[in-house]
């Protein structure tokens, strides 16, 4: 079982991921980034169209906060050094005697292709790996081509497809999900 350790903020050359703040103007200024990007977003993560006020994402980041304090899940803000949110990544279903967990994340649209995410991913891996960690899993909609993307540049394996795995209310059909995942022993003939 790997000993549990207070989460952190984490730092890139270009990025910091900071713990989401269960107050009101954080609240907002996650609930503005899922508003501007409500159509992009929500057509892989369907839970994201539901979110309709401020409140909403006001008890989210209440029970995040509260996750991340009791290291049960790992709800990071994407933020860019000169301090504008652009987008979440989060390590979760953290199994400390398994020594496992997936990753999640969403940029806005304005901010992809810019690398962004690859560089926070990556630097969320190289945190929990070096916790120790030993698997790492991201799982995507097989028509999430940015998404399968990220995976590939963060070196992750296709480990393979999970069909009709999730319904998805935007698309109003059962969607098949990829599944990618990195062990500690690749992360590690990388370093």
């Amino acid at each position: 079982m790997i000993e549990k350790k207070p989460f952190t903020e984490i730092q890139t050359d270009r990025l910091i991921l900071k713990p989401h703040k269960a107050t009101i103007e954080y609240a907002t200024k996650l609930y503005n980034v899922i508003a501007e990007n409500k159509e992009f977003l929500s057509r892989f993560m369907p839970l994201l169209y539901k979110v309709s006020r401020v409140e909403d994402e006001y008890n989210f980041c209440l029970s995040a906060s509260k996750a991340f304090e009791e290291m049960t899940s790992a709800d990071y803000g994407i933020w860019t050094k000169d301090n504008q949110l652009i987008g979440t990544c989060t390590f979760t279903d953290i199994d400390y005697e398994e020594r496992s967990g997936e990753i999640g994340y969403f940029l806005s649209q304005d901010q992809t292709k810019k690398g962004y995410m690859t560089e926070a991913i990556n630097a969320l891996m190289d945190t929990f790996f070096e916790r120790g960690f030993n698997r790492i899993v991201i799982y995507m909609d097989t028509q999430n081509k940015p998404s399968e993307n990220v995976a590939i540049r963060c070196g992750l394996t296709k480990e393979g497809q999970l069909r009709q795995w999730r319904f998805n209310p935007v698309f109003n059909e059962f969607r098949n999900i990829f599944v990618y995942s990195k062990l500690k022993s690749e992360w590690k003939k990388e370093k």
